[in-house]
């Protein structure tokens, strides 16, 4: 499974989970959203201009959710 975690340098959130993610031991590639193409896509991943996003195959959640991360990855 490959999970993706589209971030920026300035948002709160995407640190606290990012930390999550490294002490659950999950693997993931992280996208930093730094360019108007990069926005445009979570847009169309999400409906939403909110980050962090998670990207799992068809999956996708948007925030900091520990009950869903961990639901995807059980």
């Amino acid at each position: 499974m490959t999970i993706k975690v589209y971030t920026t340098d300035r948002c709160p959130q995407c640190k606290v989970l990012k930390s999550y993610l490294q002490v659950m031991n999950i693997d993931f590639e992280e996208i930093n959203v730094n360019t108007p193409e990069l926005i445009e896509k979570v847009v169309n991943l999400t409906g939403q201009r909110t980050i962090p996003v998670i990207q799992s195959d068809n999956e996708i959640i948007v925030g900091f959710n520990p009950d869903k991360i961990k639901s995807l990855i059980s």
